[in-house]
């Protein structure tokens, strides 16, 4: 029998003033990229560890290895992997971040570049885990099917074996050696996460792009080979996409033009839920902001009416709330959404009061121009995260009062709004001694500051999509930008 102590979500050692997310108005989206993007998570950037975790896990099993044998293994093959792409940074095949452990390999170089392989590899050394980065891709692996449930953690059945090894196997030969020159290092360049070749890069295109096949895989396999063919589609219509501005220009194709039944993405189901997606997170940011804005000005303790008469001052002093409507720059030109977003952030890239009710705003009003499931997406699940459809409601509600009254309000609400989520996360593991993961906090009706706030969109896991799609060699990069590939080209249609 397991005894939990505690509630689940207490991870071992949070403190008191631990807390993410204090708002919950961030929930609806990682909901969305988990049905979005099935097997792909924000620190999964690279392609060649879905093939290289079942190799060593098939390796471990086949040379008769215990657990903490199996980890150690594990752990010696990732710090190689690392040091190597350290050596070869200036010439990665493509554009992708650096490889898990890089940086911290980097502390325990030799000064001819080499390393001892037992030290790198020692847990705290290139990675604080036990298993390495291993525990981090595991999730993912087992969604793609390149890992197996179970406590032996074997091979998935997708994993091919015939496929890896070949280009994978040499790092057996480094990871058991007890020193590694620079010299050595850098002729094992071919082992390098940067990007995969031949079989193994089209083994991994088919697990990443979904076409892999298996009646247990579909549902997550059609959301990624729908998502890579919205990828791959917005890149082929640029041509070429400079390497900063690849992110930037994917959310704004999908989510502003013409409806998604006649442009580039017709035909792909998933673009409206995509679409969707990304005008709701304009939304999350600018709640996300003004939170940041609130516990920012929390310098010292103050009254709720005191920190909203600091927010409601940044406002025009004239303006009712219904003018925050009337104020809005045009969000459509006929069919097409204009990108309203995008340009108000682009005006003030950091919180700014009026700007994140703007923002705000004009998510309320595009619950008159979304159709279909972009709609049902701004229209959200729930009346308690702060959808668009709650902030329509309360602009229209509100009209006719000055903004600066009803901001000051709205500022009293978001806090005793962050208390009560606090509260579902009361920490009672120690009862003598509880903890009220918190932000903020209330005494006596004055609100203190605990910690500092995060500030900006949610992650999409977007990056960390196309970081794999140029591992598996669906995209390619040079210093004019980001192209895609014939081997690529295939996941257009």
């Amino acid at each position: 029998m397991t005894v939990v102590m505690g509630p689940v979500w207490a991870e071992p050692g949070q403190t008191g003033l631990s807390v993410l997310y204090p708002l919950r108005v961030e929930n609806a989206m990682f909901n969305l990229v988990d049905r979005f993007l099935p097997g792909v998570i924000s620190t999964t950037p690279h392609a060649r560890y879905l093939g290289l975790h079942p190799l060593v896990r098939s390796e471990a099993i086949a040379r008769g290895l215990d657990a903490a044998e199996g980890q150690d293994l594990m752990r010696r093959t990732e710090a190689v992997l690392a040091a190597i792409s350290f050596h070869h940074q200036s010439q990665h095949r493509v554009s992708i971040p650096e490889g898990h452990g890089q940086s911290m390999v980097a502390g325990f170089l030799e000064p001819d570049g080499g390393i001892d392989v037992a030290k790198v590899a020692t847990k705290g050394a290139y990675s604080d885990a036990v298993a390495g980065f291993y525990g981090t891709y595991r999730g993912p692996e087992l969604v793609l099917g390149v890992i197996a449930a179970g406590a032996d953690q074997e091979p998935g059945d997708r994993y091919n074996d015939a496929a890896i090894r070949p280009g994978l196997a040499g790092v057996f030969e480094l990871s058991g050696r007890a020193h590694l020159s620079g010299a050595e290092l850098q002729t094992a360049s071919h082992l390098c996460p940067c990007a995969a070749e031949g079989d193994e890069a089209a083994w991994l295109r088919q697990i990443v792009c979904g076409t892999a096949g298996g009646s247990e895989y579909a549902v997550a396999d059609e959301a990624r080979r729908d998502t890579a063919r919205i990828v791959t589609r917005i890149v082929q219509n640029a041509g070429t996409v400079p390497l900063a501005d690849l992110q930037t220009i994917l959310r704004e194709a999908i989510a502003f033009g013409p409806p998604l039944d006649s442009g580039l993405l017709t035909g792909i189901d998933l673009a409206e839920g995509w679409r969707g997606a990304i005008l709701r997170n304009y939304s999350i940011e600018a709640w996300r902001n003004t939170w940041w804005w609130i516990v920012r000005e929390l310098t010292e303790p103050q009254t709720a009416a005191e920190i909203g008469g600091l927010f409601a001052a940044a406002l025009p002093e004239d303006w009712t709330v219904g003018d925050l409507d009337t104020h809005l720059p045009a969000t459509v030109d006929g069919t097409n959404l204009l990108p309203a977003e995008a340009d108000l952030r682009k005006e003030h890239p950091r919180p700014d009061p009026l700007t994140e009710l703007l923002i705000l705003a004009v998510g309320a009003r595009r619950i008159t121009e979304a159709t279909g499931r972009t709609r049902k997406i701004l229209d959200g699940d729930t009346d308690d995260d702060l959808n668009p459809r709650w902030v329509a409601d309360e602009l229209s509600r509100n009209a006719a009062r000055p903004l600066r009254a009803w901001a000051t309000e709205l500022v009293e609400s978001l806090l005793w709004r962050s208390h009560r989520v606090a509260l579902t996360k009361l920490d009672l593991r120690n009862p003598e001694s509880p903890r009220l993961p918190a932000q903020v906090i209330e005494r006596d009706g004055r609100w203190s500051k605990q910690a500092a706030a995060g500030n900006g969109p949610v992650g999409l896991r977007l990056p960390s999509f196309t970081s794999m799609l140029a591992g598996c060699g669906v995209l390619a990069s040079s210093p004019q930008g980001w192209t895609l590939t014939a081997e690529g080209a295939v996941f257009v249609a």
